[in-house]
This record gives C-alpha cells, sequence and structure tokens, in this order.
C-alpha cells in the first residue's frame, strides 16, 4: 500500500483513476493524452487505514530528523575513511536515505567487487546488501518468461508477434552497479551515533585489507 500526494490536476485525477480499476475513463468524456498505466486496479484506501496514516505523517518530520543526524555523522566518518564515495544530494532536494548506499572508488579499490566487500563487511557484524537490487529484467519471471501458464504469456502468447529481449548487457549501467555500490537499511532510528561509528570502524578495516578482500569467493 501507499499514498500518492501531488499538486497536479492532471495527475491527481490519473491516480484516482487508477485505484478504482480507471473505469472512469470509459464513456466519461474525459480527455488523456497518454493511457499508459491505466489499466488500473482495486487501490481504495479504507477509512481506518486513512485515520492511522493520517496520525503516523505527524510522525514523519520528527523521524526523518533523527535519520539525517545519523547520516551526517556517518557521512563524516566516511569521509574520513576515504575509498567510497557517499550518497549525492542534488541542490534544492533533501534526501531521506530510505537506503544508504555507497559506491566504491575504482581507483583505491584496484578491482575488488561490491559483493565481496559486502561478504567481508557482514563478516564485521554488518548488514550491507549488493545495490540495491537487481535489475528487474534480470529476475526469474523475466528470464524464464513463464507468467502465466505454460504458453509464456505475456512475453510470448502465441497471439503476441513482437520478441522481447532480456539479455545481459541491454542496460550495463545498471548491471555494473552490483559490482560498485553498496548498501544498508540500517542508518536510521533507533540506531545511535555510536552505531555509526561501527559502521565507520568496518568500512575502514575492510578498506585496509582490500588485497585480502580481493580473494574472497563470491
Amino acid at each position: 500500500g501507499g499514498i500518492v500526494t501531488t499538486n497536479d490536476d492532471t495527475l491527481a485525477e490519473r491516480v484516482a483513476l487508477i485505484r478504482n480499476h480507471a473505469e472512469a475513463v470509459i464513456n466519461s468524456g474525459r480527455k488523456f493524452d497518454s493511457l499508459v498505466s491505466m489499466l488500473g486496479w482495486n487501490y481504495r484506501m479504507n477509512e481506518i487505514e486513512a485515520a492511522i496514516s493520517r496520525e503516523q505523517l505527524k510522525k514523519l518530520p520528527t523521524l526523518l530528523e533523527e535519520r539525517l543526524v545519523l547520516v551526517e555523522h556517518l557521512n563524516r566518518r566516511v569521509r574520513d575513511v576515504g575509498g567510497y564515495f557517499i550518497p549525492a544530494v542534488k541542490p534544492g532536494t533533501t534526501h531521506v536515505y530510505y537506503r544508504y548506499g555507497l559506491l566504491l572508488d575504482p581507483a583505491i579499490w584496484q578491482g575488488v567487487k561490491a559483493p565481496q566487500v559486502v561478504k567481508a563487511l557482514n563478516a564485521e557484524g554488518m548488514d550491507f546488501y549488493v545495490s540495491y537490487m537487481k535489475p528487474l529484467y534480470r529476475q526469474p519471471l523475466y528470464r524464464q518468461q513463464t507468467l502465466f501458464g505454460d504458453k509464456g504469456c505475456p512475453f510470448a502468447c502465441p497471439f503476441y508477434k513482437g520478441k522481447v529481449n532480456y539479455a545481459e548487457g541491454i542496460c550495463p549501467v545498471a548491471e555494473n552497479l552490483e559490482n560498485v555500490l553498496i548498501s544498508t537499511e540500517i542508518v536510521r532510528p533507533k540506531q545511535t551515533l555510536e552505531d555509526m561509528d561501527e559502521i565507520a570502524v568496518a568500512l575502514k578495516k575492510v578498506l585496509a585489507r582490500k588485497d585480502q578482500v580481493k580473494s574472497i569467493a563470491v
């Protein structure tokens, strides 16, 4: 589930239709520039969920402030360690760090891959992951192309004349993130500044042993 907020009237109307099967598009007289994603589903929120959400949202600013204190502290420590690029934040924007990601500096790591670094960090008691997730087309559903039944639909239904391609290399930048990006979800309340220090210590320790890390089998 989730909530969408927007100040765009057209987008608000599209979202309202999508959450209710988009059925009002038919014979409604409405005109849209695009019907992409207008298949629609049954995403209607009930009153109890809405009431709880309104109360929970009141906590959001405080929770985000607490998270940013942790992130800023960890960022300072990571800069001191070197070898990792901290998350970039564009001017005029706020990063809420649902996932805290670090890019490996290739000039420092010299061929060490993210899976090796993650394995070494987690051996130090951390909770890191490779990248964020695989590109969707590398998931088994797309590789096996068997979503509905044994005919391969919708990828290769008898009536479908096209040919889909989910081969390796079609999105090289996204694929390479699995070699250079590590991330964690533990930079958040109720973690403490001391917990952030522990992360920085582990990052420094693993970097100092990069020649050993390079030999880790993954």
